[in-house]
């Protein structure tokens, strides 16, 4: 089944928002029609932005209009501006009515007002500016003006002297003359064309009358900067138009009738305004009865009866018809309350959370289209310092986000982010209100994450989150905070694979749900989110803990029936059904009952029912409805289920059209079901459209990386089945995709995990085996190189030589060195620390060294490509080509062994032929994995029933028994009743089954022959074959042996690429370290490691040894950096659940795997030509990892990528008498021409370490009794 990443759980719901008491509104739009106005007066200069040439249409030339007008405001100062006007009722209050410069001031009062009227809309100051201009123009009696006035300067006394209020009247008058700032002009100008653009073009996108109204404020702008009042004329003329349509902008009309005050204006200007104000005055009086009716807060009974005979409509008894009717008042009142008037903004506000209300009952797409148009005139009517703006600015963020669930514009989750910062900056600590928006912010930005897949959006959204828990430590809002938090985290790993996130989600969910006991009605949200996250866990562990699913089956059950199913529950009630058969559904594919697949159908059908067009979730409904039909079909066969499943599946990609986030999972979908449908019917015409429709999925960037190999993975394997003429680019695409999924922002841990989870040992084998298929087994080469120890490969780019680039651009090469470093440091971090315990605040500090890994990788990406441009180094740091790959074979050919499921091949590189390939027809992947599996059992016991053990393992995998009960027929025969196996014997057949089958076929191209001086010879063993003793293939109980060894000198190579390190060689500082630890702590003793250190100092001269004698780790890695050759004699220790954590036992402890990759007491290059061979005379040091073997996770690995180019390891346990056995044969041959006294010394040839192996081996082989398990270990690595 294609899992739906996303629609387990409704990523919406779950991210609960805190419900601030508070409430917002907007404005319903006149539908009203008008003749043409007259034409607009051009404005004086040249405009910078000719509108012609970007406008489409009249919604975006007002759109562009309104934003430009925008800007103009935005750059005057309203804190100058009300400076400006108490300075100007300061000088008005304290001069006497006679003196002569008392008119000029007020008239700059008025002006004042009027400029405030259009940044900051408040109906009193016109109403003070219409009384200011009649009095100084003496259009109204002296006694009643005086009485206005002294009203109006109320709070104004002062003692200031004469001389203060000419100062303050300068300054007043200085602000006033360079209010709007000239810079500006040219945008006004703009606008005034986009605003003629807009009605010449108009066709009812744009209400015509909202045109007038902005053309009219610009117009009255300009009249600001130029003095014209010919602008305030046209702005009088179309605020006329206005005044029809929409009676509540006649405020508008007031205002510019006084603007102007040149007293041969025409005197009626004023008269009208005056009794334009009288009567708007009467609207807002009986508006705000009707608001004081309906406006009691949401929840408690409303006394609609007066309401309802004024606003004629009737009112049902139901809680619908109640909404609609609350809604038709408000809007009556919204009709008449005046713009500018402080009670229409609350009322705007209230509104608009009715109709948001009422979205979410009905998702009638007008209801919440209005109430952003509603939220928006709140905010242009509320603008800051106004006490509830930022509640307005997050009403309107939500009611954005909500669209953008109904309709995926990215411009409604952009702008709704803009907001949410606005509103967190309005709120800094300590401010009550500072959480709310904290999480609102993270909300969105989650969101934006699950879109576009940016992992800037999801760093950010977790680092708000977190400083939000901090702030945070009590009831009531911790438990939302803690469960969006989880949620954020959960979403995260869904992309990214970090195992610490999902632990984390839930954890942090099962502590909300703590905070929700029962009755908390928002105890079915913490129980639906727990549940949601451990289903995650579930979904995509390498290992599927069956208590995961059962419990979060339990736990949906139990969010199910406290829903309830009460009306305004339906949406809840809609995610938990659906989220509860999904998690049915989950459990059905692991363990088939045909109960739970039909409940999880039916469960599916009534959360569809609940989710009626245009529902923004019925997309995921008919998904996941169509992918548990199509569950059922694939087990059951009823036809009818495949069409089903076909036809909502369709249903869904239509709801999905690009670009929908979740798209690329409906295409993933269809595609799965009409290549079941094709099976069936036995048709192949369906498959191109099946390769289609995965392409298609590939290519949206921000599906996340393992979604998009794994459908790459897919696309690969129907190409290979139907022979597809795709299929070479179905594997690239899988090969291309794979340093994506191991980034360097994830954690080491994450980044094993994820490569285990992506399953690349199949990838890599199939597309070497589909290149081969097609003749191109240089293609194959190069396709295993570049998908085998992705781990490696990533981490040793950071160690990249550069002197070639530092003779071209040192200062590049300087800049690429050091991110290079930070980030190779950085990378190697360990989250693996348990969070309960340390606050938030060093949490965030912990994940802001991953984003800044993040910035470092990104950055060093930029320079790579900037490397890249300098002529010559165009291929810098690619995967290298087969030109490149075949100078690994130089000192020998290099046979890379690997399995696909039905066949096994083996690809010979040598310098001189194209790349030949030896087919291995009687042994393929399922086998040698069976092989890989016991040798692993076995070498941790003596003996084993080996009949026992494999039936076991059959049952346990069923659907691979077939391939257990031929390795059990291979190994033990037809013996029904067989019971016991040593090692030794299952050694005996293994070595004879590899013989026959793998080495032999090789051997024979190669046409070999036995010498007692064989060639040199590296087996690149990949996928299960890794964990093979293929250096020790043969016959042994035969008269007439015949063995490995006899025809060659084995060594392994991890990669081609580790072959192609500098050449080896030391220096006339040569140093040697042996390392022992008889007794490490919590170890078994090991005596036989003081016999080593003997045997080594017989044959290596002590003036180039140092001897560590139970030494802590610090000691060791200070050494390693210092040495030409390292020995370690002590124990080894394999971590198969983390293989990072493997390592050597020494006296302080463990020394890990992970400590010596990140060791940096280096300079880089010269540190690596020093370190030159490494012998780990301890148990388990190239085991490897079972779930990664392509990885190469152990010890002897781990010496490589510190820089030595050879290394000797055991594949399993050794015993301790056999390690100074091996030392003494493996050094007397290495120093046996060697001599420090000389001058200058004559050093050992380095080179020769697999011959002096080879050789040791060979003589502990031989002698009396010896058993395999004891010299078979011992392999080779490198050079």
């Amino acid at each position: 089944m294609q899992t739906d990443m996303h629609t387990p759980v409704d990523t919406r719901q779950q991210a609960e928002l805190i419900t601030e008491n508070e409430h917002s509104c907007e404005e319903v739009a006149g539908d009203g029609r008008y003749e043409k106005p007259s034409p607009l007066l051009m404005p004086t200069g040249t405009a910078s932005l000719d509108a012609g040439d970007f406008i489409a249409d009249e919604a975006d030339s007002f759109t562009t209009a309104h934003n430009l007008l925008k800007e103009v405001k935005a750059a005057a100062s309203l804190p100058n501006l009300n400076t400006a006007i108490r300075l100007l009722q300061s000088a008005a209050y304290s001069w006497p009515p006679t003196n002569s410069g008392r008119s000029e001031c007020l008239h700059h009062l008025a002006t004042a007002l009027l400029i405030r009227f259009i940044l900051a809309p408040d109906g009193n100051d016109v109403q003070n500016a219409v009384s200011l201009r009649g009095g100084a123009l003496g259009r109204v009696s002296q006694n009643a003006f005086e009485q206005t006035l002294a009203w109006m300067l109320r709070d104004s006394h002062t003692d200031a002297a004469a001389a203060d209020i000419g100062e303050s009247m300068a300054t007043a008058a200085l602000i006033l003359e360079g209010f709007f700032p000239t810079s500006e002009t040219s945008k006004l100008d703009s606008a005034l064309l986009c605003y003629q653009e807009a009605l010449r073009t108009l066709n009812g996108g744009v209400e015509q009358w909202m045109v007038f109204w902005e053309l009219s404020e610009a117009l009255i702008i300009k009249f600001y900067l130029t003095g014209n009042e010919a602008y305030v004329d046209e702005a009088i003329t179309h605020l006329r138009y206005v005044q029809q349509s929409k009676f509540n902008r006649t405020i508008g009309l007031c205002a510019a009738l006084v603007t102007a005050n040149s007293k041969f204006r025409p005197p009626e200007h004023l008269k009208e305004a005056a009794d334009l104000y009288l009567e708007i005055r009467e609207k807002d009086d009986e508006a705000e009865k009707l608001v004081e009716i309906v406006g009691l807060p949401s929840g408690q009974e409303l006394p609609l009866d007066a309401a309802i005979e004024e606003a004629e409509v009737d009112l049902l008894s139901d809680q619908d018809s109640s909404l609609d009717a609350t809604i038709e008042v408000c809007q009556v009142a919204e009709s008449l309350l005046s713009w500018g008037n402080r009670q229409r903004a609350v009322t705007l506000e209230y509104l608009g959370n009715l109709l948001e209300t009422r979205f979410e009952q009905s998702k009638d797409p007008k209801d919440i289209r209005d109430a952003i148009q509603l939220y928006r005139e709140a905010l242009d009517l509320c603008v800051f310092p106004y006490p509830n703006h930022s509640m307005l600015l997050y009403h309107l963020a939500h009611a954005l986000d909500t669209r953008y669930e109904l309709n995926g514009d990215l411009d409604d989750i952009n702008e709704a982010i803009q907001l949410q910062r606005r509103s967190l900056e309005l709120r800094p600590s300590p401010h009550p209100k500072r959480i709310e928006s904290l999480v609102h912010l993270g909300i969105e930005m989650c969101r934006l994450y699950e879109r576009r897949g940016d992992t800037t959006h999801s760093e950010e959204a977790i680092r708000l989150l977190r400083e939000a828990l901090e702030l945070c430590p009590s009831p009531p809002h911790r438990a939302t905070v803690l469960s969006t938090l989880a949620v954020a985290l959960r979403t995260r790993y869904i992309r990214r694979g970090n195992q610490n996130d999902i632990d984390g989600a839930i954890r942090l969910q099962r502590e909300a749900l703590k905070l929700r006991e029962s009755p908390n009605l928002r105890r079915d949200s913490s129980l639906n989110n727990l549940a949601g996250a451990i289903q995650t866990r579930y979904q995509n562990h390498t290992q599927r803990v069956p208590n995961d699913i059962n419990e979060a089956i339990q736990i949906y059950r139990e969010a199910v029936e406290l829903c309830g199913s009460e009306f305004s529950h339906l949406d809840r009630q809609s995610m938990f059904l659906n989220n509860l058969a999904g998690a049915i559904h989950e459990r059905y594919e692991h363990e088939p009952d045909r109960n739970d697949i039909d409940e999880a159908i039916n469960l599916h059908r009534d959360s569809l029912k609940l989710r009626p067009s245009p529902h923004p979730l019925r997309s995921t409904s008919l998904h996941n409805l169509a992918e548990a039909i199509h569950t059922r079909f694939k087990r059951m066969g009823d036809s009818t289920d495949i069409y089903e499943a076909i036809q909502l599946h369709e249903d869904a990609l239509a709801l999905r059209s690009s670009p929908h986030p979740e798209r690329s999972t409906s295409l993933s979908g269809l595609a799965d079901v009409i290549e079941t449908l094709s099976r069936h019917k036995k048709d192949s015409s369906g498959i191109d459209k099946v390769i289609a429709l995965r392409k298609e999925a590939i290519a949206y960037a921000s599906t996340p990386p393992l979604t998009r190999f794994s459908e790459s993975l897919y696309w690969a394997r129907i190409s290979d089945e139907y022979g597809h003429e795709s299929r070479l680019d179905a594997h690239h695409s899988c090969i291309n995709l794979l340093p994506q999924l191991a980034a360097f922002d994830l954690d080491l841990k994450s980044r094993r995990q994820i490569l285990t989870r992506a399953n690349i040992t199949s990838a890599a084998s199939d597309a070497a085996a589909c290149a081969m298929s097609l003749g191109k087994n240089d293609v194959a080469v190069e396709f295993l190189e570049a998908s085998r120890s992705i781990f490696w490969a990533q981490a040793l780019q950071l160690r990249t030589p550069l002197e070639h680039l530092e003779k071209v651009d040192r200062s590049l090469a300087d800049e690429l060195r050091e991110i290079s470093r930070e980030l190779e440091q950085g990378s190697f971090r360990d989250t693996s620390h348990n969070t309960d315990s340390i606050s938030q605040q060093n949490i965030i500090s912990i994940e802001a060294v991953g984003v800044r890994c993040r910035h470092l990788q990104e950055k060093w990406t930029e320079t790579v490509e900037a490397v890249r441009n300098i002529r010559g180094f165009e291929d810098f740091l690619r995967p290298k080509g087969i030109a490149s790959l075949k100078q690994a074979a130089q000192s020998g050919p290099v046979v890379i062994l690997f399995a696909a499921h039905s066949t096994a091949s083996a690809l010979i590189v040598t310098t001189s032929d194209d790349v030949q390939c030896v087919p291995l027809p009687r042994i393929n992947r399922p086998a040698v994995a069976r092989y890989a599996d016991i040798i692993q059992q076995l070498s941790k016991h003596s003996r084993v029933n080996l009949n026992t053990f494999i039936e076991k393992r059959a049952v346990e995998n069923e659907s691979d028994s077939t391939s257990w009960f031929d390795v059990k027929s291979r190994l033990v025969g037809r013996r029904e009743n067989s019971k016991m196996v040593s090692f030794d014997e299952f050694l005996n057949t293994l070595l004879g089954i590899l013989w026959t089958n793998v080495v032999e076929p090789v051997f024979h191209f190669l046409k070999l022959q036995k010498s007692a001086q064989p060639s040199r010879l590296w087996w690149c063993s990949t996928g299960p074959f890794a964990f093979l003793p293929i250096h020790a293939a043969g016959k042994y109980d035969q008269d007439s042996a015949d063995f490995a060894s006899q025809y060659v000198i084995s060594s392994y190579a991890p990669t081609l690429t580790t072959l192609l390190s500098t050449p080896i060689h030391t220096t006339a500082s040569f140093k040697m370290t042996v390392a022992i630890q008889p007794e490490a702590p919590g170890c078994s003793p090991l005596p036989g490691t003081k016999a080593e250190l003997d045997t080594i100092t017989r044959h290596v001269p002590t003036t180039w040894l140092t001897a560590l004698h139970r030494p802590t780790g610090k000691q060791v890695l200070r050494q390693l950096a210092k040495s030409s050759v390292a020995h370690f004699a002590c124990h080894g220790v394999q971590d198969a659940s983390e293989p990072l954590h493997s390592g050597l036992m020494l006296s302080d402890g463990r020394l890990k795997v992970l400590e010596i990759m990140k060791e940096d007491d280096r300079d880089t290059d010269s540190r690596k030509r020093g370190m030159s061979l490494a012998f780990l005379s301890a148990c388990e040091t190239a085991t490897g990892d079972r779930a990664t073997p392509d990885e190469i996770m152990h010890l002897a690995a781990s010496l490589m990528f510190a820089g030595f180019h050879s290394v000797v390891a055991t594949m399993w346990t050794i015993q301790d008498l056999d390690g100074p056995k091996v030392a003494d044969g493996f050094y007397e041959h290495l120093f046996k021409e060697c001599a420090a006294n000389f001058t200058p010394p004559i050093l050992p040839d380095l080179k020769k370490s697999a011959e002096a192996l080879h050789l040791a081996i060979d003589k502990l082989r031989r002698e009396p009794g010896m058993s395999l398990r004891r010299w078979v270990p011992f392999v080779h690595y490198g050079l």
